[in-house]
């Protein structure tokens, strides 16, 4: 609906000023529903520019805050941590303020809260020490929001795949019936998988299990390009781990030529990385060295963990040359 009253730009240029940047507000936040996330910034920017000198005297002034929290989610993810960081602050000192104290809703401030929370365990987890036991206080904190709460896809399946929650709470989200926790059912089956003891399951039964977890996900014509991209990258990290080197290259080619659509920075680096993993397993010697300017990229946009761990995939294709030599 935003987007044809957008096209009608004689009716948009009639509207009043604080409609126009509800109008913009709610198209940036359709295209962050599909993680579009540069084209949802420069949404959210316009709706920013309109409604920061007006928001105290808008009916509107709630959606301002929830701005500011989600243009804090399209900055961080991609890549824009300092951005991202700012805009949070922004918020928090805004929520602070005697008018929103008096006059916004406890479900809006803490959904901001929630969508601030995820943003701040995402700029956080990129580094290598991240200390998921420093900020359990955190971690729980989203753990409870999201039972209740809007969550952005990205922000969630990194927190579902990082915050090491134990197989309870996992279990307890699984049990839950909302739109942001559906759309990552598949990654709590596969972390309740992943924590299943070796006692009960062997290591490589397991490692299948996870992989079929994410092959038989539900989909539908709704699934975003992220999801499906996201999940078979998951896929390429357990065949690697089963040596399965020969299916890496054909589960990410059809990614080779659309990393531009994977908006999402980290992400991007790590899947460009690992296709060049897959494309030396398969016999190109060019693999290490198209890997070391992916670790390049992690060091200017300070990625440390994942830096880390591509480091780690290149030591091991170092240890394998040795022994062919």
């Amino acid at each position: 609906m935003s987007n044809i009253i957008l096209a009608n730009r004689s009716l948009f240029e009639n509207l009043p000023v604080d409609v126009k940047g509800i109008i913009y507000y709610f198209t940036g936040l359709g295209y962050l529903l599909d993680t579009n996330l540069a084209t949802s910034e420069s949404y959210f920017d316009e709706a920013y520019n309109i409604l920061k000198p007006i928001y105290k005297d808008s009916i509107y002034f709630a959606y301002y805050l929830v701005l500011l929290s989600y243009l804090a989610t399209v900055r961080g993810l991609q890549g824009k941590t300092e951005l991202s960081v700012d805009m949070v602050k922004e918020s928090e000192a805004l929520l602070q303020t005697e008018f929103i104290e008096k006059y916004l809703d406890k479900n809006t401030k803490k959904q901001i809260t929630h969508t601030h929370n995820l943003i701040k365990f995402y700029n956080l987890s990129r580094l290598s020490n991240y200390n998921s036991q420093e900020n359990q206080e955190l971690q729980e904190e989203i753990n409870e929001g999201c039972k209740v709460h809007y969550s952005e896809f990205m922000t969630f399946s990194e927190f579902i795949l990082n915050s090491n929650l134990d197989s309870d709470k996992l279990h307890l989200l699984l049990s839950i019936d909302n739109f942001s926790i559906n759309r990552v059912k598949h990654l709590i089956e596969f972390m309740l998988e992943k924590k299943k003891l070796e006692t009960e399951i062997s290591q490589e039964q397991k490692i299948l299990n996870c992989i079929a977890i994410l092959r038989n996900r539900v989909n539908s014509g709704k699934t975003t390009f992220i999801e499906h991209s996201s999940a078979d990258f998951l896929i390429a990290q357990q065949l690697f781990s089963l040596k399965r080197y020969a299916e890496i290259s054909p589960l990410l080619k059809k990614y080779e030529s659309r990393l531009h659509k994977i908006e999402v920075l980290e992400m991007r680096i790590f899947m460009e990385a690992f296709i060049q993993v897959g494309a030396y397993k398969n016999g190109d010697p060019l693999g290490p060295a198209l890997q070391y300017m992916a670790i390049k990229k992690c060091r200017n946009y300070g990625f440390s963990r994942l830096e880390n761990k591509l480091l780690n995939y290149l030591q091991l294709q170092q240890k394998e040359i040795s022994r062919l030599m």
